[in-house]
């Protein structure tokens, strides 16, 4: 059921005229938290399909829903967004990034996980991204926990690649977060190192429960 719902709302958002993303962030707000998580939903499932055409409707609806969300004046309504969907995003993000089936639409896929980082990093989220119950450090910025979870998923994507390695590669995502080219450089080269040493079968990336 929900393929068929996401490609109809997906299409549906694609086509408005204008944009709807232009507007997007006060109408998303007022929906209720579950009808909101299936237009996410909608979105992850496009950003995940085999058709390129799709992909690319839902890498850019996300990226201009991310880029309104972070933009809006309202009082906690872009700390909600994020604290909700930051983690979930990047997790999907980074399961096509490193999905050798996914060939195209990394520009915007690195466009979105540069955002996020920079929002972790530039202080615009002003609440956890994470549940502070199951990190072993009360307190730990958003920008630490996001460098830490990216850590641990990329050395379980790329197993084959030294921790130290992955670590460093992370880290010049990180510096690079206020410029979309120099990150998208630094994605492009780790992403191609860890291809090219690669002998094994990724394993999927685990979305987080909700």
């Amino acid at each position: 059921m929900r393929p068929l719902l996401s490609r109809h709302l997906l299409c549906q958002l694609s086509h408005a005229e204008p944009p709807i993303a232009v507007f997007l962030h006060p109408a998303l707000a007022a929906l209720p938290p579950p009808t909101f998580k299936l237009i996410v939903d909608s979105a992850i499932w496009a950003i995940k399909h085999s058709m390129r055409d799709i992909a690319d409707i839902g890498l850019n609806f996300t990226l201009e829903m991310i880029d309104n969300f972070a933009k809006t004046e309202e009082p906690g309504v872009a700390d909600g967004f994020f604290q909700a969907f930051t983690v979930r995003l990047v997790t999907d993000i980074l399961s096509v990034l490193v999905d050798p089936d996914h060939k195209s639409g990394f520009k915007t896929q690195s466009v979105i996980l540069q955002r996020l980082i920079h929002f972790s990093m530039n202080g615009l989220v002003k609440v956890p991204i994470y549940d502070p119950a199951a990190v072993p450090t009360p307190g730990i910025s958003n920008a630490e926990y996001l460098r830490d979870y990216i850590n641990n998923l990329m050395q379980t994507a790329f197993p084959h690649l030294q921790a130290a390695q992955i670590r460093q590669s992370v880290e010049l995502m990180f510096v690079a977060h206020e410029d979309p080219q120099k990150f998208k450089l630094a994605l492009r080269d780790f992403l191609s190192a860890s291809f090219s040493t690669r002998g094994t079968p990724l394993p999927p990336l685990s979305v987080p429960s909700d």
